[in-house]
């Protein structure tokens, strides 16, 4: 027999045979349980739990009596322990969920209901399969204990979707540079747990968050499988390649120098990396363009130009990038078959093949620069000294100032000049005068004055340093002297000396020009001699006007200056007759 604590109950004895009325006693009954004498009926609330032996007797009229003893079994009252909320993953196995009662009598009989599709449940409790799908229901488990009374209770049970691992695709890192690749998944419940395989040496996985770092020690190919568990155990996995290349480098060309108008052809490479390789360049000069796909700079130069950096850029297969830089000089070709010819007296022609993309050329005389032209590839070299052999060399100049290698040698030795000893301007056929005299359209100026006496017709040539001898005017573009010879001379050769200082603004005129006359009022022009071509440094030069056949008593000097000093010491004029008696 069964009762519960806390439960009323009601049990009713029946007796068969003898003589009614029965009388019923009862000892031994749980506390809280009595026996009614007349009936035969034990009811009451038990109060506590607790087996006890019942000894129950009944008494007919005839006072014949009968006894039984029996087991009274007083339970606690019988309650579905709840399990609370259940998260499962679908097609992840749920291994034996066993539910549980409290109270009541064992054994224990189970009924549930409400289960996701792919679950089931024992007789006895216990829950186990696979879910199918996603879903969430509200499950009900009965309990029937042994004495037949029975407790029910309701629980949630969420069945999320299949946890899925997104494959990152193939890899491809660099040996020594850190890589880092965050996986991920989706679906499931709860926290992730991740597990891998086959990473490339000095990679590592961070179980709970799926981040795999770390630098690459070895080159290689790898396949690495990966595993993602969620909280109910559902899974998934995903395998992919990596690859471990070298570091990628841009392999430097060096710097590189081109002819204008010679064809460029230049290959860039990289070492290391993953192919293919993307390619960018900034900076080629004019003219040269770079090919993406085929790495290579090719082209034409059109014009010289300095040094320009060049920017190489490339990127691999797998993102990664490198760059370098280099010069890229572009030059012009140096000059061909230089000529020189004496010509004339005093007077050099030179000339040479064009080079492609000059704006001019620079002439080199005897080791020093003397002048730059245009384009033109023929120079008339003049003034020079008679009976000289001179050597020349020239270089091509580019648009912005670049200039050539010289190029190769080339001599020529000027012929000589009619023969003019004597000096007409020293005026010494009397032995009292030390020069001609001479008149002038502007004054020296204070700062190199005349001396007052003859200091351009004494004979007294100066030296290269503005000294006594010499005179001098500023910013004057025209202005001329006038020698009286005294008489008419046969005059063939006519100069005057100027001088050069460039630290102090002295220059050579630009141009001297000669005219003679025998009355000093008609005068005829007889040579026109321009600033002869020299270097920069401190001189004296002689503007000479030689092989003239004229007679003539006034020579006058017409001056063109420059923007600075022009400096003169001695007038000459020069013939081959001596002695001739004065006027």
């Amino acid at each position: 027999m069964h009762a519960t604590t806390g439960v009323a109950m009601s049990q009713q004895m029946t007796a068969t045979g003898g003589k009614a009325p029965y009388t019923w006693t009862a000892t031994g009954l749980p506390t809280g349980l009595t026996i009614k004498p007349g009936t035969g009926l034990i009811s009451g609330t038990a109060t506590s739990a607790a087996t006890a032996n019942v000894t129950v007797t009944v008494t007919d009229a005839l006072k014949i009596t009968n006894t039984v003893t029996f087991a009274l079994t007083v339970g606690t009252p019988i309650a579905v322990i709840n399990p609370g909320t259940r998260n499962s993953t679908a097609g992840a196995a749920i291994m034996n969920v066993a539910l549980s009662a409290d109270g009541g009598t064992a054994p224990y009989t189970w009924i549930v209901n409400g289960l996701p599709a792919g679950l089931a449940a024992t007789s006895t409790g216990v829950i186990s399969g696979a879910p199918t799908t996603a879903t969430t229901t509200i499950v009900t488990a009965t309990v029937v204990d042994a004495a037949g009374r029975t407790a029910t209770s309701s629980f949630t049970w969420n069945v999320a979707g299949p946890v899925v691992l997104a494959g990152p695709g193939a890899q491809a890192v660099t040996i020594g540079v850190t890589a880092t690749l965050k996986l991920a998944a989706t679906g499931g419940t709860g926290d992730y747990q991740w597990t891998a395989t086959g990473l490339p040496t000095g990679l590592s996985l961070n179980p709970a968050s799926g981040e795999i770092t770390g630098a690459p020690t070895a080159e290689g190919s790898w396949t690495t499988a990966v595993t993602v568990t969620d909280a109910a155990g559902g899974t998934s996995s995903t395998t992919f390649a990596w690859s471990v290349a070298p570091a990628l480098t841009v392999i430097n060309p060096g710097a590189q120098s081109t002819l204008v108008g010679q064809q460029a052809h230049l290959a860039l490479t990289a070492g290391g990396g993953t192919a293919p390789h993307t390619w960018t360049v900034q900076g080629l000069p004019s003219g040269l363009a770079f090919d993406p796909v085929s790495a290579l700079i090719t082209g034409s130069p059109v014009s010289a130009s300095a040094a320009s950096t060049v920017i190489a850029s490339v990127t691999d297969a797998a993102g990664r990038t490198d760059q370098t830089s280099f010069t890229w000089t572009i030059v012009l070709d140096t000059p061909a078959d230089l000529t020189a010819r004496a010509t004339e007296m005093q007077t050099v022609e030179l000339s040479w093949k064009p080079v492609p993309g000059a704006t001019g050329y620079r002439i080199y005389r005897d080791g020093e620069r003397v002048t730059t032209t245009g384009t033109s590839t023929r120079l008339w070299d003049r003034q020079l000294d008679d009976t000289t052999t001179y050597l020349y060399r020239i270089t091509a100049i580019g648009a912005d100032g670049l200039e050539s290698p010289l190029s190769a040698e080339a001599t020529a030795t000027t012929l000589a000049t009619r023969e003019a000893p004597v000096n007409y301007t020293a005026c010494r056929q009397n032995n009292t005068d030390s020069g001609c005299t001479y008149t002038t359209s502007t004054p020296a100026d204070p700062a190199y004055p005349s001396d007052g006496g003859f200091p351009l017709t004494d004979g007294v040539h100066g030296r290269s340093a503005a000294g006594l001898a010499w005179q001098g005017r500023h910013n004057q573009s025209d202005y001329s002297f006038t020698v009286d010879l005294g008489v008419s001379r046969p005059v063939t050769e006519l100069n005057s000396t100027w001088l050069q200082a460039q630290a102090d603004d002295i220059q050579l005129p630009l141009t001297v020009s000669y005219s003679l006359s025998t009355d000093g009022e008609q005068f005829t022009d007889v040579a026109l001699v321009s600033r002869p071509y020299v270097s920069m440094a401190d001189q004296v030069r002689s503007y000479r006007a030689v092989g003239l056949n004229e007679a003539a008593r006034f020579v006058r000097v017409t001056v063109n200056g420059s923007g600075g000093w022009t400096l003169i010491d001695e007038i000459e004029a020069r013939g081959t007759v001596a002695d001739i008696p004065p006027a």
